[in-house]
């Protein structure tokens, strides 16, 4: 990642920037140096828009020569990604037979050639409804339309119109570049207007309104970057404590406008509540995340939970799942904290990317394929939260690209993924939940984040691409997406089209599609392909909005061709809704966590009713599907919406230990709702752990890191709760985990030289056994070598003077002069004799250095060690890495897993692989602490003691650059040693 600090030059030369600092981000190891840049910002109150647009000129476009200017989809080294392999991913569902709603408001909203919009493509069409008008932006225009009829109520109209009450020679006044972002703030009732300015020092533009009218006063507001901001997307996030309250921002920092090298893609946050009001504001940024991630959107007025963290997401290149970061903020300290650097991964059905080999989306009218932006999670991800009745997690909708065909014959799909976010919750104290099920939430915290339902719109040969979604207030979803194919019977020429599901509605399916387009799929479509352009530029982007008033109605506006013009481009904005959205509907929640019921004491769980949109019924209770004898019942039998239940589980006490679940349902009117209730049954509390086995007892001495086992304490439903502490009385905890497992290995490194005592307790639901006996260990005071009082045993070595230990040399991919060789390394590496060496590739290349099989032994420690040098491109000055080196090991002819910092006693990886390339996040070198010299590197193989094991080192690169010289890896002296 690149350390980039804002300079005093920079500071100057924008004007409303009135502070300019560094402060120190709070990263997961080992990024400590990463860095997060915050200016404060002046507001500048512009004039009534609806004055500035009576005294500016009509103008032709941004720049008069921009008729039709393609504007370059700059991708960040995506054709280096390649899945190992095909996801045998769930077809996509055939659609419900049931038509999607029809559009009830559909017009041809802004276009190519009008005064105010010029010509730039694609048109990066966006647009949201406030209680009474449509706002929409395009390249580099925008106009305000009345929501029920669709009729023009101002525009077009310049973009930079907005930011014309800034002094003459501000970039964000003078420059009208695009890239456009409007949201309407549906908590303050107010527009956020934004676009950037590519003329240095880049800035992001901001137009906050001082009240609903969209012509009325507005807040400006300029922020500066770095680099060239590209792409920026934008969501708002507003939480009921206002501890996390913020404009969202990414983007896709580049050296310069003119194709200059990729810096990075950055989170970014900016201080909503005091631009609301006009007050100085605070900008947050951090370079991270990947290339293509978007900020979630609250797209309703109900607040967000106390404190939960604003999130971040982009899917997996490896169609596993979806990537989220969580950026915390503390305005008051001027910080903002990435809690997962690497992203965590929420897993989801598999799914296939399309690759830059795989063809685009082709029109039926003209051959030429459509840029379906398919490395972007598209813009935006919608969220909906609900009061004190609704659910208490809220909803998420993602929406991208995939491919929805096989390997051989790809073809573009809508994907669309609802995910459930619930606020963070932790235990008062370890035992808590055994001794009152009481629960405390946490400060600042992450959301926590699942899939609830996912599919892939997909029904013929089509394509479908460029996707948005949102819900209304019920959870229903709908999807706008650009549908176009080939000359077949099912060919067509670029559409707006939608499809959308009730929250009822069978998982993974959608309903029949409807066009915004004239005729569409109604019947025979009177528009054209796009044609005549030296490039296939598409859209960019889109949006599906809900009205803030009904909360029922969507708003889809995207791109399309009018017939005739195959040169230019139009929008469509339409709307529709489900008939039956004002009504309401209702869910069980029941926690998904088993329930823990002790026999001798027992206890039942809970159902409560919540409320989706205007549900206010009664609900009747009733339970199936539990084992025989265990007969439920419920205190009150009917609850209402935000009611809870509380539910005895009748003969419980004579159960045997063991794990069961039954079926809750609940039924109002014609409305039946199902919800699981799992729970576990112990007869009494579990027995002591009875032998801590490693580290072992007394005063032993152990490695810095180390993984503890132990054997007893079983039983049904049966936890334990281990505690490493400094003391023997375990008032100084170190380290302590609740886990199912009989082994632990320890998150962070010991002190050296330092004794610690460690125990575990078993836990189930009756409670807290006896605590086991208590082991005593110390650390060693140096990790190259067995300790003292241990006996040194070498098991593997090689010091690469000669040929004798037989290595395996292999590659994936790459050139021969890349590969792993024998060979005195370059000068500046600090190698002045035979090692193994491999160059840093300027193309794809995976390359293996494998060892002969190593039997490690039984007991004692193992320690892995070698000198190491590396030096490969990172991602911008680093410590991240495009190209880099590691360490692997297989057990015995299995396949091989990164031994990663976790194992690592000298001499940890800095950096990350970049998630797009070979060995996505994978823990690598590309840089080193001490560049020049070998450095002795030490890794602990207690993991595989009594295993027969190989050890394999691995150097990647991607395609075009290379690290500074002398580039590549290089180790010697390599040895494997068993200390007694």
């Amino acid at each position: 990642m690149k350390l980039s600090v804002f300079s005093s030059k920079r500071c100057r030369r924008a004007a409303a920037i009135v502070g300019c600092v560094a402060a120190s981000a709070a990263w997961a190891a080992p990024q400590s140096s990463v860095q997060t840049e915050v200016q404060v910002v002046e507001a500048v109150s512009s004039r009534p828009l609806r004055d500035v647009l009576r005294e500016m000129p009509q103008q032709p476009g941004a720049r008069p020569d921009a008729v039709l200017q393609p504007v370059p989809n700059r991708i960040l080294k995506f054709g280096d990604f390649r899945p190992l392999v095909f996801n045998e991913s769930r077809a996509p569902q055939p659609p419900l037979n049931v038509p999607a709603p029809l559009p009830a408001l559909n017009f041809l909203a802004l276009r190519s050639g009008q005064p105010n919009v010029g010509g730039f493509f694609p048109p990066d069409t966006t647009a949201d409804i406030s209680d009474v008008h449509i706002l929409q932006m395009v390249n580099v225009g925008w106009a305000l339309f009345n929501k029920t009829t669709g009729a023009t109520v101002s525009g077009p109209n310049p973009g930079n119109s907005f930011w014309q009450s800034f002094p003459a020679g501000n970039n964000c006044r003078d420059n009208n570049d695009g890239d456009p972002i409007v949201l309407w703030d549906k908590v303050a009732s107010r527009w956020v207007v934004s676009q950037f300015s590519v003329e240095a020092p880049f800035s992001q533009c901001f137009a906050v309104s001082k009240s609903g009218d969209p012509l009325g006063e507005y807040w400006l507001y300029e922020f500066v970057y770095p680099n060239f901001n590209d792409y920026g997307k934008m969501g708002l996030w507003v939480t009921e404590d206002g501890s996390q309250n913020a404009y969202l921002l990414t983007m896709h920092e580049f050296v310069d406008p003119a194709g200059g090298p990729f810096v990075g893609s950055s989170f970014a946050a900016v201080e909503r509540d005091k631009m609301l009001v006009g007050q100085p504001a605070k900008f947050i940024r951090t370079l991270g995340g990947d290339f293509g991630m978007v900020p979630l959107h609250l797209d309703g007025a109900q607040k967000l939970p106390s404190g939960a963290c604003p999130s971040f997401v982009h899917r997996e290149d490896n169609g596993t799942g979806y990537l989220f970061w969580d950026y915390c903020l503390n305005w008051a300290a001027s910080t903002a904290t990435l809690a997962n650097s690497d992203g965590t991964v929420v897993p989801s059905e598999l799914f296939n990317v399309l690759l830059p080999t795989d063809p685009d989306p082709v029109q039926r009218d003209a051959n030429i394929p459509l840029d379906s932006f398919k490395d972007n999670t598209m813009y935006r991800p919608a969220v909906l939260a609900f009061g004190a009745n609704g659910p208490s997690e809220a909803f998420a909708v993602v929406t991208h690209t995939v491919n929805a065909g096989t390997a051989a014959a790809p073809k573009a799909g809508a994907r669309w993924v609802q995910f459930a976010l619930a606020r963070g919750q932790a235990p008062s104290d370890p035992l808590a939940l055994l001794k009152n099920g009481f629960e405390s939430p946490l400060g600042n915290a992450p959301l926590v984040k699942r899939v609830i339902n996912q599919g892939i719109v997909s029904p013929d040969a089509s394509g479908r691409f460029m996707t948005a979604g949102a819900m209304d207030q019920i959870g229903n979803v709908a999807i706008g997406f650009t549908a176009t194919g080939p000359n077949l019977p099912t060919g067509i020429n670029p559409e707006v089209r939608y499809t959308a599901r009730r929250f009822s509605d069978p998982a993974g399916t959608m309903m029949e599609e409807q066009s915004c387009t004239p005729n569409g799929v109604n019947g025979p479509y009177t528009g054209g392909a796009q044609a005549g352009r030296p490039s296939r530029r598409w859209g960019d982007y889109s949006m599906v909005a809900i009205d803030p008033v009904d909360r029922c109605t969507f708003y889809v506006t995207n791109e399309y061709s009018q017939a005739g013009s195959p040169g230019a481009w139009a929008s469509r904005i339409c709307s529709f809704k489900f008939d039956d959205c004002g009504t309401g509907n209702f869910l069980l929640e029941i926690p998904a966590e088993p329930l823990k019921v002790c026999t001798a004491n027992p206890r039942g769980g809970s159902v409560r009713a919540v409320s989706l949109g205007n549900f206010t019924g009664a609900i009747a209770l009733t339970a199936t599907g539990f084992p025989a004898g265990i007969t439920p019942s419920f205190s009150p039998a009917s609850i209402s919406s935000g009611g809870q239940a509380f539910i005895t589980l009748g003969g419980v006490a004579s159960a045997a230990a063991g794990v069961y679940s039954g079926t809750v349902t609940g039924t109002s009117g014609p409305l039946v709702r199902n919800a699981t209730l799992n729970y576990e049954v112990a007869t009494a509390l579990p027995t002591a752990v009875s032998s801590l086995q490693t580290p072992t007892s007394g005063n032993s001495v152990a490695l810095t890191l180390e993984r503890f086992n132990w054997t007893g304490g079983g039983g049904a439903g049966t936890e334990f709760f281990i505690e490493i502490a400094r003391d023997a009385a375990f008032t100084q905890i170190f380290e302590s985990a609740r886990l199912t497992q009989t082994t632990y290995a320890n998150s962070r490194a010991f002190a050296l030289g330092t004794q610690y005592f460690w125990r575990v307790t078993a836990l189930n639901a009756c409670g807290a056994g006896t605590p086991s006996a208590t082991n005593s260990f110390t650390t060693v005071t140096s990790v190259t070598a067995c300790p003292a009082g241990t006996t040194s045993t070498i098991v593997f070595s090689d010091d690469v003077s000669t040929t004798t230990v037989p290595w395996v040399v292999s590659q994936d991919s790459g050139p021969v002069t890349s590969e792993w060789r024998r060979a005195i390394p370059p000068a500046g590496t600090g190698f002045t004799t035979q090692a193994w060496f491999a160059g840093n590739s300027e193309v794809t290349a995976d390359q293996f250095l494998t060892s002969p099989a190593i039997n490690v032994p039984a007991t004692g420690s193992v320690l892995f060690g070698f000198d190491a040098y590396t030096q490969y491109e990172t991602v911008g000055t680093g410590p991240n890495c495009w190209d880099g080196g590691s360490v692997e090991v297989s057990i015995g002819a299995g396949a091989f897993e990164p031994i990663g910092n976790g194992r690592n006693l000298a001499n940890p990886y800095l950096g990350r692989r970049d998630a797009r390339t070979t060995a996505p996040r994978t823990e690598a070198w590309c840089v080193q602490a001490t560049p020049g010299a070998p450095v002795r590197t030490v890794f602990s193989l207690n993991d595989y003691r009594g295993q027969s094991i190989r050890l394999r080192y691995r150097s990647t690169a991607d395609t075009n650059t290379v690290g500074p010289v002398p580039n590549g890896m290089a180790v010697d002296n390599v040895q494997v040693l068993g200390c007694q």
